[in-house]
């Protein structure tokens, strides 16, 4: 606490409001001999910078609750008490606090997306997992991130070509007994016709005659 009698301030040695950006941590009082019609204020300076804090009276103390933007750079103030009583004007001695340095990390990284920001990337993430896929009503299947399910579109599938389809999912009746006969999965007839017919199978006594 600093305490002011006939307009001198008197502060003590290294006296400090804390340190750079401090917000609400600490409470500048002064303590004074006015009587309770004075209107205070503090003049700031510093760098050529100047600021003005305005004080509360609670009995005989006047005080102000620090922000970060009073405590926006470390170093050496200058401050005056300035009081008013109708147009009289009065001005205390300067005395000198000292802002000590903060690190302020966070000022070197880039602020967070806002929200909206952070949703949308959220939405397109979700559609670029689930791609387009074909209907079987002959449309193509959108993903809709907020029902986190597929629904059909107003976009038509490619035009099918004469030999067939060429997607698996869209042949008709796929489920259905004998509806994939040899000829429809490519080559496979030829594959088949590589393999050996099968030999005549040997039996256990051979099989041993051959060991001994």
């Amino acid at each position: 606490m600093l305490y002011m009698k006939d307009w001198e301030v008197c502060a003590p040695p290294g006296f400090s409001l804390g340190f750079e950006g401090d917000n609400g941590a600490t409470v500048l009082e002064v303590s004074t001999d006015l009587t309770e019609e004075w209107d205070l204020k503090v003049d700031v300076e510093k760098d050529g910078e100047k600021n003005i804090i305005q004080l509360t009276r609670t009995g005989m103390v006047y005080s102000a609750l620090l922000t970060a933007s009073m405590l926006a750079d470390d170093g050496t103030y200058a401050m005056q008490v300035r009081g008013t009583l109708g147009d009289y004007v009065r001005h205390s001695n300067l005395f000198y606090a000292t802002v000590f340095r903060s690190i302020n990390a966070v000022d070197f990284f880039p602020p967070p997306l806002p929200s909206e920001f952070e949703q949308m990337e959220d939405r397109l993430t979700s559609i670029n997992d689930n791609p387009p896929m074909p209907g079987e009503n002959g449309y193509w299947m959108i993903w809709n991130p907020d029902k986190k399910e597929y629904e059909e579109s107003d976009i038509p599938l490619p035009a099918e070509s004469s030999g067939g389809v060429s997607d698996h999912r869209r042949l008709t009746n796929r489920d259905a007994e004998d509806q994939h006969p040899i000829e429809s999965i490519t080559d496979l007839k030829k594959e088949i016709s590589r393999i050996p017919p099968p030999t005549e199978a040997i039996t256990n006594s051979e099989i041993e005659e051959m060991l001994k």
